[in-house]
């Protein structure tokens, strides 16, 4: 079975990069170049992810030609069963692995070529080349000549990758060698933005960084997103809602239900505009070359009508069929009364391992702000505040000119984009966008009617009601990548790898009782970030980048190379790091000023949480006696991966 680093560095002494290991992702040389018949045994057996058709093709011009394919391991096999399968196919003559750089996703996907090795050298020429011969690789000329100055050597093929890494190896410790490493393959994907039309104008999404999120994982048609909100357009073309018959029934009426009425009910409201315009950012079809995209386009949504008066009996009876007829995720951008049917109905939820996510509400002002509300300040849901366009909380101040605010407390989980949001609307001329040229009003501010055309989107949707599908299309997102997860685990995802937008803005801090990180109760643990919750759940790693700026004195003294050391601390376990130069000053104190030899640089080495920084400092004179004094100073900086 192929062994693989969990890290390659790529760039060696120029600019490093430090890819991570994508487990599960595989690029493999076939036997036969003119057909696919390993790829259709690994799909047929059930070891392919369904998503791999979109690489392959997409890739098709690149990889094919060289006889490669891309495989995407299937949910369900681990690594180490589908490298075992894939090396034993006998259409396979290789298994290469994947890596992405660090905080990357399949768009910076690269794999190391095992048959080449690049040198870098740094002594007498021959005498190195001779040294890596003797180590069974050949010295290829004339690619050497192409690259120069660095010498390229060809592996044996009967090596194996794991062998060819040690052959690397051995050839970084050679003297004379400056750096050693493999030819890298840069694998094209398929583009990370959808072809949805009005995707490059829907901001929220690339805040919470969807396009890379959507290059890991799409929403499966096995997950459904509870929206229960107050009707829905469900002719939508735009929207997948779940299947309903009378046999199986999935949509509901609280209206209906709480009447009496039989299933199965009817969802669909005319003239109730909300419940479609949240079911659109949560799960729009996504890629679909229409509308919008949605956060976990590739969901069903389950709609869940509530009529336009939300009662508590009403939110707990859509809460109980959602937890009863199979959601994973419920959605609520609503606020009602905590009754005691109502509470247990969240309760009952997070039992059942629905994620369940509910808006803060809207009339939080700068400073002060009313209580969050109910249900988003039940401990079984995740109280979704609204950030703006400046990534902060939404503030009657805020840059956008409207004049509500996102409520918080100290229940306050997560924000997400909640401002001018574009996303579904009821289809033609009685939705929000009725395409009638008249203002709309939304939240007190009075807008042109603004979306498409045809009045089938709305380009200003707004509030806390916009936030919260956005966390629920993640959860989606999150359940469709890993199904197995439970509730608790997708709500820390979510929480644990949130983005700390505004720093200096909301002292984020270490609470009690909250266990997810650093928190801020006007933003709880920060803007929802869809790509690190996708990677955190992947495997690939997310660490911390950070810089540290430092400066190195050197005082009067002439005809000596001076060396000194300072040392930066991050507070926490350094990875990787790098010194580089930011700028300096060399200058004659007195003398002739006639220079013979000048030398600036720096090195460094780390321990624990603290880089230590060397500085080489020398100006030297070509007058007799070289005692020109110098002085003069170093500016750097560290750049460091922290874990």
């Amino acid at each position: 079975m192929p062994t693989f680093p969990d890290r390659l560095t790529v760039g060696a002494t120029q600019k490093p990069v430090t890819y991570t290991l994508a487990r599960g992702h595989y690029l493999i040389r076939v036997r036969d170049t003119d057909t696919f018949s390993s790829v259709d045994r690994f799909a047929a057996g059930g070891l392919m992810s369904d998503k791999i058709s979109d690489y392959v093709e997409a890739a098709r011009l690149t990889l094919e030609p060289a006889g490669f394919r891309w495989i995407e391991v299937a949910s369900g096999f681990s690594a180490d069963v589908a490298e075992t399968q894939l090396a034993a196919d006998p259409g396979v003559e290789e298994v290469l692995p994947v890596y992405f750089t660090l905080g990357g996703g399949p768009e910076s996907a690269a794999t190391p070529l095992r048959d080449t090795i690049n040198v870098e050298l740094g002594g007498d020429a021959n005498v190195v080349i001779s040294a890596v011969e003797a180590l069974g690789l050949g010295h290829d000329a004339n690619a050497s000549a192409l690259l120069a100055p660095v010498h390229v050597f060809r592996v044996p093929a009967e090596k194996t990758f794991a062998e060819a890494m040690d052959l690397l190896t051995e050839i970084t410790a050679l003297p004379g060698v400056l750096s050693a490493e493999f030819d890298w393959l840069k694998l094209e994907t398929y583009t990370a933005a959808p072809n949805d039309p009005n995707f490059a104008q829907q901001w929220g999404l690339n805040a919470i960084q969807l396009a890379g999120a959507l290059d890991l994982a799409t929403g499966s048609s096995n997950v459904w997103i509870a929206i229960i909100d107050s009707g829905f357009d469900l002719n939508h073309p735009d929207i997948d809602f779940t299947p309903n018959t009378a046999a199986n029934p999935t949509h509901f009426n609280a209206e209906q239900a709480l009447a009496g009425d039989p299933p199965p009910y009817n969802a669909a409201s005319a003239g109730v505009f909300h419940g479609t315009s949240v079911a659109g950012i949560a799960a729009a079809r996504t890629d679909n070359a229409l509308g919008v995209a949605g956060v976990g386009g590739g969901c069903q949504v389950m709609p869940v009508r509530l009529g336009t008066v939300p009662s508590a009996n009403r939110v707990a009876a859509g809460v109980n069929w959602a937890a009863n007829n199979g959601a994973r995720v419920a959605s609520m951008s609503l606020g009602t009364t905590g009754t005691v049917a109502a509470n247990s109905a969240m309760a009952n939820a997070w039992a059942a391992g629905l994620v369940i996510c509910a808006a803060t509400g809207n009339g939080g002002r700068d400073t002060t702000s009313p209580a969050v509300n109910f249900p988003a300040n039940h401990s079984d849901v995740i109280a979704v505040g609204a950030s703006d366009q400046d990534a902060e909380r939404k503030r009657p101040a805020s840059s956008d000119g409207e004049g509500w605010g996102s409520q918080f407390d100290n229940n306050t989980d997560v924000v997400a984009p909640g401002v001018r949001i574009w996303t579904t609307d009821e289809q033609g001329a009685s939705g929000y966008n009725d395409n009638g040229g008249g203002p709309v009003r939304v939240a007190g501010v009075d807008y042109p009617r603004s979306g498409d055309a045809a009045g089938d989107y709305f380009s200003v949707f707004n509030g806390t009601s916009s936030a919260t599908p956005h966390v629920a299309g993640l959860a989606g997102l999150l359940f469709s990548a890993a199904p197995a997860q439970t509730n608790a685990q997708v709500r820390n995802l979510i929480e644990s790898t949130c983005t700390k937008i505004s720093p200096g803005l909301y002292p984020y801090a270490t609470v009690a009782g909250r266990p997810n990180g650093t928190w801020h109760q006007e933003v709880g643990y920060g803007q929802i970030n869809t790509h690190a919750a996708l990677q955190a759940l992947l495997g690939v790693p997310v660490r911390e980048i950070a810089f540290r700026e430092g400066w190195i004195s050197f005082p009067r003294t002439s005809g000596r190379r001076q060396r000194k050391s300072t040392t930066v601390n991050f507070g926490r376990s350094i990875v990787t790091h790098q010194a580089m130069l930011r700028g300096f000053n060399i200058r004659y104190d007195n003398g002739d000023h006639h220079i013979l030899e000048n030398e600036i640089d720096l090195d460094s080495s780390v321990s624990g949480a603290t880089v230590t920084v060397t500085g080489d400092f020398l100006l030297r004179d070509s007058s007799g006696n070289m005692d020109d004094p110098y002085r003069g100073w170093i500016n750097f900086v560290v750049v460091a991966e922290l874990e």
